[in-house]
């Protein structure tokens, strides 16, 4: 990136935080870099990308929502469904002073305010 880009890069650092912050398995160091989230210049839109993360991690961090998956894994151990249903309920997440937006199931672009 360049140096026209360090508001974007900041923006983007502070998106990265909030994605290890809210998934322990963002931050899981046993695994390769290139299997944990990371900033990247896609043709100069920066996002925050993340493809061995959850399934359409990107749609519930922005706009929240139901991880399915964690659902069913939930009520097949025997989890009551509307247990389940609030166990993989997940908020979207803001950030003051960015706005980020699916990019791909797997990434965020992210533009400062």
């Amino acid at each position: 990136m360049n140096a026209m880009n360090v508001k974007t890069r900041k923006a983007a650092e502070k998106v990265l935080k909030a994605v290890l912050a809210r998934s322990p398995e963002a931050r899981d160091e046993s695994v390769s870099e290139l299997d944990r989230p990371t900033i990247l210049d896609y043709d100069g839109t920066v996002v925050v990308s993340w493809e061995s993360g959850p399934y359409e991690w990107a749609y519930r961090f922005t706009m929240g929502g139901t991880d399915w998956e964690v659902y069913h894994l939930a009520t097949a151990a025997g989890v009551e469904p509307e247990a389940a249903r609030e166990m993989a309920t997940e908020e979207p997440v803001i950030i003051p002073g960015v706005y980020a937006e699916p990019y791909y199931s797997f990434s965020l672009g992210v533009y400062p305010e």
